[in-house]
């Protein structure tokens, strides 16, 4: 599905539409400022938004982002990943502040292996749902270039997504203990 022309293009910057293991998501690269500040006017009213939610080949990759974890905390991203799941880590905001309003950057490792492999190659991918915010997520490329039309670089089609939700957003507290702070289609607890 993804091409060394989709690969070259996330890691110089550009702008993609393009399936996730959960919903379309409006993808860039995770270190290029400028990328995130176009994706943020592509999404619309930020005011709310706390940050993005940032896609990861693997769960050690959140150390990238100067996360310090615990080992508890490591084997409930390695019980819970790859999977649907965004667990919300404190980060060094100072580096990434472009990233988050707050000191905390959700990360994912997704449950889709051609992704993944996606991600070995780009690195670390900024992924909100491909819509403006208040609108509801595509479902479908279509959906997608109504909201965005030219101003995204690539548009990679992988079907309808209309019978998936959002991934279950969620933050650890006391090294174990799981707050949900979004429930998408499975339950943490469920799997712990």
């Amino acid at each position: 599905m993804f091409t060394e022309s989709h690969i070259n293009a996330l890691k110089s910057g550009k702008i993609a539409v393009l399936p996730t293991d959960t919903l379309y998501g409006l993808v860039g690269s995770a270190f290029d400022k400028t990328t995130i500040g176009s994706i943020e006017s592509l999404k619309g009213d930020t005011s709310k938004r706390t940050g993005y939610i940032v896609l990861l080949e693997k769960a050690a990759d959140v150390e990238k982002f100067g996360a310090l974890l615990t080992v508890a905390e490591k084997n409930v991203f390695e019980s819970l990943w790859p999977g649907p799941f965004s667990i919300v880590v404190k980060v060094n905001s100072n580096a990434y502040d472009y990233l988050t309003h707050t000191d905390e950057i959700a990360f994912r490792v997704p449950n889709n292996s051609e992704l993944r492999d996606l991600l070995s190659k780009t690195g670390p991918l900024v992924a909100p749902s491909a819509n403006p915010t208040g609108m509801p997520p595509a479902r479908n490329i279509d959906e997608a270039k109504a909201y965005f039309g030219g101003k995204v670089d690539m548009y990679i089609d992988g079907g309808n997504k209309s019978e998936v939700r959002a991934s279950t957003l969620l933050r650890i507290h006391n090294n174990s203990d799981i707050e949900v702070l979004r429930m998408g289609d499975i339950d943490p607890k469920t799997l712990l």
